[in-house]
Order: structure tokens, then sequence, then C-alpha cells
């Protein structure tokens, strides 16, 4: 199980979130998901690509967030609990499975990892991959980011082989937008 301080390791700068048990629907049945919300807590930012929190009083699914502004959810994720944005697109995590899920109107929903921890570890370790490329010399932005697609792509099936291959399109994105932020 990861932890608060190896959260901090890998997204320096930022705040790490800690909800209250009471923030969580009572049906929430993952047990890594529920620890890792209620007490090793969520990277807030990660370079402006990938948002994650919720309100500290109540983690909303992604249906009640679209209700907010007096939308439809994409099919798929009404029942999702959003755990923020990736660029544009929304992510929650089943509270049942604890796979993390992309949404989007364009495709309903699509996998990004098998569970909150190995979608942290993936990002944890983009992350650091980013820090270290700013704090070198900073080279050339493009090689490095098709280095750190390869490398981040080779990670995902030792990290979270039950998902791959159907979670290469989400990720695919989601390092495009990190490509986007360093350039």
């Amino acid at each position: 199980m990861l932890s608060r301080e190896q959260l901090a390791e890998w997204f320096p700068g930022g705040d790490v979130e800690v909800y209250p048990p009471t923030a969580l629907p009572d049906d929430v049945t993952d047990g890594g998901l529920r620890i890792l919300l209620t007490e090793v807590g969520l990277p807030e930012s990660f370079i402006g690509v990938v948002e994650l929190g919720a309100p500290r009083n109540k983690i909303r699914t992604i249906g009640e967030s679209f209700e907010r502004v007096g939308e439809k959810a994409p099919e798929g994720a009404e029942d999702l609990l959003h755990l923020g944005l990736s660029g544009s697109r929304m992510l929650g995590v089943d509270r049942h499975s604890g796979h993390v899920l992309e949404a989007d109107e364009d495709f309903g929903v699509r996998p990004l990892n098998s569970s909150l921890e190995s979608f942290l570890r993936v990002l944890g370790f983009v992350s650091v991959e980013v820090e270290e490329f700013w704090s070198g010399d900073g080279d050339d932005v493009l090689k490095f980011a098709d280095d750190l697609r390869a490398r981040t792509m080779e990670l995902l099936p030792t990290v979270d082989p039950a998902v791959m291959p159907a979670a290469g399109p989400a990720w695919s994105r989601l390092l495009d937008n990190v490509s986007e932020a360093l350039t």
C-alpha cells in the first residue's frame, strides 16, 4: 500500500488530500480504495494535466457532478465516484472494484487502471520523470516526451497487467497532455 510520504515525494509542491470517512458513500466496498482516500490521500495536481480532489464533505458521483451543471453524464459513468479531471475528461473510480476510468461523451468510459493505487503508481512515475527533467539541463523536450511515453507504456503492464492493452488509449491521451504541458 502506498504511503502519504511516497505521494508527497512523487508529487512535490502540492498537497496530498485525505478525506474523512464520512465523505465516502457508505457502499464503497473496495477496501484499498477506502484506505487510499481516507488514510493515504490523493495528490491535488500534476502539472495541471491531472487535477484530483473533491469537496471534502462528500465525494460525488460523476452523475451528480454533471447534474450540478444541468448536463447528463457520459453513458456508464453516472455511478462512478468523481476523482477529478485529466485534461477535459473526468476521472472516476468504481466504488466496488476500485477500477479507475476516464469518462467522456465521445466514448462513455474507458479504463486507466485496475485500482487507484496502480493509477497513482504510474502517475507518480511520470511525475518523478518530469521533475527530474525540469531539474536537469532541460534538453530536447520532444525527445524527452517520446522517451517518457515509451517508458510509461512499458511500465504499465508491469504495474497493472490486468488493465492492458485496454488502458493504452487513455494513457496515450494523458501522456499527450503531459507533452503539451512541457512545451
